[in-house]
């Protein structure tokens, strides 16, 4: 797919999820393609504006019936101003509908009272794949993409400080 910024949406019980997430991406790319995280309710103000022909939209669903009535609404009006060159779903069990408002569902087969915690670590894995996938398709090496040494496999140049209470 050709996009060029991947947003990754989450509320908050997978928010820190979506950081990880376009951090992936962003870094597996070279910084070729921008990524960004936000709230489910947080899109909507500003953020959104910078969704365009060329952006990649992930929306991470919750089990939880309540988010879900917010997540349905960001993806009808996603859907409705024909926002991002595509639009995927990762979670449990989709809404019906959302076949209508995506181009990609990727349901998570995973147990009903499975903790937030534990399914925040599965909805990384797309972001993994897609960041995979990208930079080989920009033409870069997935195991050391960042042609300047920008980013390295593990962080280098930080001190860590002894800690006293």
């Amino acid at each position: 797919m050709p996009f060029e910024r991947i947003f990754f949406v989450g509320a908050s019980p997978f928010y820190g999820a979506a950081l990880e997430s376009h951090l992936k991406v962003q870094e597996m790319t070279d910084g070729q393609v921008v990524g960004k995280a936000e709230d489910t309710l947080g899109l909507r103000h500003g953020p959104m504006a910078a969704v365009d022909e060329h952006t990649l939209v992930v929306v991470f669903s919750s089990a939880d019936s309540y988010r879900r009535q917010y997540e349905s609404d960001l993806l009808k009006e996603l859907s409705a101003k024909d926002l991002g060159c595509g639009r995927i779903v990762v979670g449990p069990q989709p809404e019906a509908d959302w076949a209508d408002l995506c181009h990609h569902i990727l349901d998570l087969d995973v147990a009903p009272e499975m903790d937030n915690s534990f399914l925040s670590m599965l909805l990384v894995l797309p972001a993994q794949i897609i960041g995979l996938f990208k930079s080989l398709q920009l033409g870069l090496m997935p195991d050391t993409p960042s042609r300047k040494r920008v980013i390295n496999r593990v962080v280098e140049g930080v001190t860590i400080y002894p800690y006293s209470s």
